[in-house]
């Protein structure tokens, strides 16, 4: 049985050597004579039969049967090319920064996880472990350059920033009681976000008699254990209270008084967000300023608007729809100065004299607080 001719063409066929016949040996030559010689007068040992001895005749090559011949330019082949776009001998690994960075190895395709970045002329990056383990053979495989030790300063600079945007780290309020981990990045975000930032004390916006400063989850048990500022205020539904304003007496009213006032702030929530309500009178203006304030950042206050209603003092606490004096608007927020709330127009302003003409007995008017979701139709 001759030879079948793709063993001659194809290297992958190993076996092909140990099959030769003996006829065949005698014609090799060897190239090193000093070493050894082989000629007819000592043949090799046929290790033919030691194969058939020691293999199983059910894996041995059967001689009716035609193996097909290998014909290179076949676009079928039993080489199976990997589909991956990455380097077959380089194992890949795993990097701090998003796969959404451009800086990226285009040898392995991760982002490197430490600087000094080195790569082609072109600033194609090549990352130190494909560095290493492709050593001075590796040409970069994007434009063929074979320099690939070009230092990329630009390229590093940028890395390190990323690097330090995307490491896991603590909430800054993790002595508060905060146990979140997260990337830089995000962290930013719920830094402004998180329960455990501290905030003042709701009477801090009018008065320096409490300076108290807590975690934002315990200011709400603050204000009614120190301040009662759950009482005098009836709940309604979700996210609306309502209160009676009284005044001095039946014959005296606050809005004689030449001093300014500032009345204490009324609890108001909604769901999970805390929300106090405010209202102060200007002496020298003769005009009373009421708004919402929530304890969030501008963008969570953003979400709610704000119902502030006045009526005549003889209305039921269910009488909203009927009174006279209105603002709907929007909410401030946290960080927010009185100054700033009024300069925006988020208060509801009245005059002395029209409330003075909604006092019946000592009760100078009835006021309704409301938040409410923004509806955003898409």
């Amino acid at each position: 049985m001759s030879e079948p001719s793709y063993r001659d063409r194809d290297p992958r066929c190993s076996r092909a050597s140990s099959l030769l016949t003996a006829d065949s040996r005698d014609k090799v030559a060897i190239r090193d004579p000093d070493k050894f010689c082989v000629s007819k007068s000592s043949p090799l040992p046929d290790p033919v039969p030691s194969l058939a001895g020691s293999c199983p005749a059910s894996i041995l090559p059967d001689e009716k049967t035609t193996e097909k011949e290998y014909d290179p330019a076949s676009p079928i082949s039993d080489i199976h090319l990997s589909p991956s776009p990455f380097h077959p001998s380089i194992p890949p690994h795993s990097s701090p920064v998003p796969n959404s960075s451009f800086l990226v190895c285009v040898v392995c395709g991760t982002t490197p996880s430490s600087t000094p970045l080195y790569g082609c002329e072109l600033s194609h990056i090549v990352c130190s472990i494909c560095r290493s383990v492709g050593g001075s053979l590796l040409s970069c495989p994007r434009c063929g350059s074979q320099d690939i030790s070009h230092h990329l300063t630009i390229a590093g600079e940028l890395l390190e920033a990323e690097l330090e945007k995307n490491c896991l780290v603590f909430c800054p309020y993790k002595a508060e009681g905060c146990s979140t981990v997260a990337r830089g990045q995000v962290m930013a975000q719920h830094k402004e976000q998180c329960l455990f930032r501290p905030v003042k004390c709701p009477k801090s916006m009018f008065s320096m008699s409490c300076t108290h400063i807590g975690p934002l989850c315990t200011l709400q048990q603050h204000g009614r254990d120190r301040h009662n500022l759950h009482q005098g205020v009836t709940e309604l539904e979700l996210g609306v209270i309502s209160s009676k304003m009284f005044d001095k007496g039946r014959d005296k009213t606050c809005c004689d008084d030449p001093n300014n006032a500032k009345f204490q702030p009324l609890e108001l929530t909604y769901q999970d967000s805390l929300f106090y309500c405010y209202f102060e009178r200007v002496a020298d203006r003769g005009i009373w300023f009421f708004f919402i304030r929530m304890f969030g950042n501008q963008e969570q206050a953003s979400m709610f608007k704000a119902n502030i209603m006045i009526g005549h003092s003889g209305l039921d606490r269910g009488d909203k729809e009927v009174a006279g004096l209105r603002y709907s608007g929007a909410v401030a927020h946290y960080s927010m100065t009185r100054e700033e709330i009024r300069g925006r127009g988020m208060v509801l302003a009245v005059a002395d004299e029209v409330l003075r003409s909604c006092k019946v007995g000592n009760v100078l008017f009835r006021v309704w607080f409301q938040v409410e979701e923004k509806s955003y139709q898409g």
